[in-house]
């Protein structure tokens, strides 16, 4: 192949790759920071939460996050394509997301951010994976740093959007803070 057609299969990749990755990461991105905007929006009240529960339940995520990453990366091979192996763990954290929105007491909301760090530990370096299935390393460090630039976006509007949100407070008998989590 010719330079510029290498190029040209490269620029079609990243149509069809990037958008979607970026998507995804900034939408984990999300959900991480889904559990103080709802702390801002009544969360401890509506739970009964007193002390550290908090900082407790936020914990919570991180641990299972950080031990998972690599157990998840040994699943990730046995999959012929990377891609179902995201696409399964994406449904999944999103089911428990949703979940989260629907917890009754503390217990329940440790649950769902355990199963979340879980679940979203695979998420970033299937993606890098599978971002070096497609390029060459030279090419990859440059779509590893767009990834990080959605998390940067998550950061920017992740607040505006939690505020929108939680407006719906109210809407179907839910408390605004659930509809955070529901997004």
């Amino acid at each position: 192949m010719s330079p510029e057609q290498h190029n040209k299969t490269f620029r079609k990749v990243d149509l069809r790759l990037m958008p979607l990755l970026m998507a995804l990461y900034l939408i984990a991105n999300l959900d991480r920071a889904n559990l103080g905007r709802a702390k801002i929006e009544g969360l401890e009240a509506d739970l009964k939460m007193t002390g550290n529960d908090y900082n407790i339940a936020n914990m919570m995520f991180f641990i299972p996050d950080i031990l998972c990453e690599i157990p998840s990366n040994w699943i990730l091979l046995n999959f012929n394509k990377p891609s179902t192996w995201i696409g399964l763990i994406v449904t999944a954290w999103g089911i428990v997301m949703t979940s989260s929105g629907l917890t009754q007491n503390f217990g329940g909301l440790v649950g769902t951010r355990v199963l979340l760090g879980v679940f979203e530990a695979g998420f970033f370096p299937g993606a890098v994976y599978l971002l070096s299935q497609w390029y060459p390393p030279r090419k990859t460090q440059f779509r590893v740093s767009l990834l990080y630039c959605a998390a940067a976006m998550s950061d920017a509007f992740s607040g505006l959007l939690a505020a929108a949100i939680a407006k719906m407070s109210g809407t179907a008998g839910y408390n605004g803070w659930r509809w955070i989590f529901y997004h």
